[in-house]
């Protein structure tokens, strides 16, 4: 627990790349736009946060159990949340559907 007797809650957005370089690149499945396939809901325990409630969401269903357990957690809480590559907000897409004009003469 933190000072303020708060526990620390972290959420990983894991959508195996940088999304805003895909979306503004001339060609976003280059490779640089990759992460490495580590085991980001591990990371906790590597880093030394002993204890913590980790996670790894590839459904809404699993997020969703991973939030009921984290409630109880005496700790901190680390949820990886995998998303798929090009999924982004409205204004992420809108930014992609005009990146032509970031390269025009």
């Amino acid at each position: 627990m933190g000072r303020n007797g708060l526990k620390p809650v972290v959420f990983l957005l894991n959508n195996n790349g940088f999304l805003i370089e895909r979306l503004l690149c001339k060609d976003p499945d280059i490779e640089y736009n990759d992460l490495a396939q580590w085991r980001y809901a591990d990371l906790p325990g590597a880093l030394g946060c002993d204890n913590w409630y980790t996670a790894r969401a590839t459904t809404l269903a699993e997020l969703d159990e991973a939030l009921k357990q984290a409630q109880n957690a005496e700790s901190g809480v680390y949820i990886e949340i995998v998303t798929g590559e090009y999924e982004s907000p409205p204004l992420a897409n809108k930014l992609h559907d005009n990146s032509a004009t970031l390269y025009s003469a």
